[in-house]
Formats: structure tokens, sequence, C-alpha cells
């Protein structure tokens, strides 16, 4: 039984990665920050502000989009979102985390590329 591969990050300084950063804006290596998922294994998310995705379904459908548009333009990797999370605030105020997407990168088949 082959092994089921969980490192779906991306390293930094990768063209496909840079491709990632253009596409988002993103100005240094660590506004792509790492995470993972006990279902998905390592991977990445990306801060994206005050967001509500299911309350702002246009901003849902370009982020899909652009993911897709960048996957077209890639070499390598293939990236996939696995989650979408809302701006959080904490019930006193105390704290607050930006609305964010996390996503794997996956190795292209030689016939995706």
């Amino acid at each position: 039984m082959k092994k089921k591969e969980n490192n779906h990050t991306i390293p930094e300084g990768h063209p496909d990665r840079k491709k990632l950063m253009k596409a988002f804006e993103l100005r240094n290596n660590w506004d792509i920050r790492s995470c993972s998922s006990a279902r998905d294994g390592e991977g990445h998310y990306i801060n994206q502000g005050y967001k509500y995705w299911d309350h702002q379904p246009m901003e849902k459908y370009k982020l899909y989009r652009k993911i897709e548009e960048l996957n077209r333009e890639t070499i390598e990797y293939e990236f996939r979102i696995w989650f979408l999370k809302d701006y959080e605030i904490e019930y006193d105020y105390d704290r607050a985390w930006q609305a964010s997407f996390s996503f794997g990168a996956y190795k292209k088949k030689k016939d995706e590329k």
C-alpha cells in the first residue's frame, strides 16, 4: 500500500510560490503561513482581512477563480483550497483573527502541465 503524502507545502523561492505571492499581492514569504490539518496534512494559509465568506459570495467566487487561473500558470504545483475561515473576534474584544483560506500545494501530474 502506498503511503499517503501529507506534506503539501511549497518551498520558499520556488517559482510557483512567487506566482502565488504576486497573485495575492504578498510582499513577504511570511505572509504565506504554515498550517496543518488532520485530514489533509501540512499546508499553508493566507490572511484575507475582514471577510465573512458566506455573506460575501462574490469574494468567495473571486478567490476560487483566482486559484483556478493561478493553477493554469504554475509549472510544478497545483493549489487546492482546503478551508475558508471568517473574520473572528473574541466575545470580550480581547483578540481578533483575520479571515483566511488554507490550502495545499500538490505536485502536478506530468500530463497536467
